[in-house]
Parts: structure tokens; C-alpha cells; sequence
């Protein structure tokens, strides 16, 4: 958590029910006091790390983004994004699929990290296509063998979704 980027004017809440364990160790050598308002005095054991940026608007009022991971790729999106995961299987054009492994939701005044994921945030996508990409040619040739040429191809089976929603939570 110390290697985090400093943002300018803004807090840092450490936003969790379970009791905090342990201080800042700036806190500990004296470099931030704890009425400051760069950052609140206590890290919880376990929580999303929630950021509130110095705005006058509330966070729920700007366009959100976020980044989930599907099958050990992550994915960032906004509403109404096409995006193309790999294939899915047992799923219907047309149906909606959720997705609840967020790492990170952000907007304009508000960016909330996942200690991996952030509890009760969701993206919702509709499948619009399940197809396959373009081919991709492979050729593999030996320098000064001429009867040492080989060309293969492939077209991987890709699913195409359209994020319909990204559900804040009550993080």
C-alpha cells in the first residue's frame, strides 16, 4: 500500500469494517500529522482502497470506468464498450453475463482499488457475437533449404459483449 501513487489533493479512505492492525509508517516517523488531510491514519486488514478526489461533484455522478479480469486477462471498459474475450461457452446471443472480479473502478472524482477485487462491484455485458477472428497466417522457412517452407493458419473462436452496466456497490 506505500508503493501507491501520491495524488495530488486527495484523500485516501481505507474503507473496511474490520478493525485497523496497524499506522502508516510516514505516520510513525513524523512526516504526515494525523489532521492532515493527505491521508486518514489507520489500514485495515483487509478492504478496497477508496480515493476521493478534491471535486465538488459526488462520486456517483461522473461516467465510471473499470478494469476486470476474465480467464487471466484484464479488460478495461466504460458503458456501451464491444469488447472480445475469448470464447464462452453455454451462453445464448443475446443473454446477459455478469462479471464480479473488478479490480478497479474509477471516474473523474472517485477511484476505488480492489485488495484483489472490490466486494459488490459488477459488470454487466450482453453477448452479441459468437465468432472468429481473422486468420493468422504462420510461415516458417530454413534459409537455403529450398524444400523447407511450411505455412499454417489459425482463427481463434472469440465472443463479442457490449457492457451494458458497472455496478458501483456499496463499497
Amino acid at each position: 500500500l506505500q508503493r501507491l501513487p501520491r495524488l495530488m489533493n486527495s484523500k485516501i479512505y481505507l474503507n473496511s469494517e474490520i478493525p485497523s492492525h496497524r499506522v502508516f509508517s510516514s505516520l510513525q516517523s513524523g512526516n504526515v500529522t494525523p489532521d492532515s488531510h493527505e491521508y486518514t491514519a489507520t489500514v485495515p486488514a483487509l478492504g478496497p482502497v477508496v480515493y476521493d478526489h478534491e471535486n465538488k461533484a459526488s462520486p456517483h455522478q461522473s461516467k465510471y470506468f473499470a478494469i476486470f479480469e476474465h480467464r487471466g486477462k484484464q479488460f478495461k471498459v466504460t458503458e456501451d464498450d464491444t469488447i472480445m474475450v475469448d470464447f464462452i461457452n453455454n451462453v445464448d446471443i443475446g443473454q446477459e453475463i455478469t462479471f464480479d472480479s473488478i479490480m478497479l473502478l474509477a471516474s473523474a472524482n472517485h477511484t476505488t482499488l480492489g485488495r484483489p477485487t472490490i466486494p459488490g462491484a459488477e459488470v454487466r455485458a450482453i453477448v452479441e457475437e459468437q465468432t472468429q477472428t481473422c486468420k493468422v497466417r504462420v510461415f516458417k522457412k530454413r534459409r537455403r533449404k529450398a524444400s523447407s517452407k511450411r505455412t499454417k493458419g489459425h482463427r481463434s473462436l472469440v465472443t463479442l459483449l457490449r457492457v451494458t452496466k458497472i455496478v458501483v456497490g456499496s463499497h
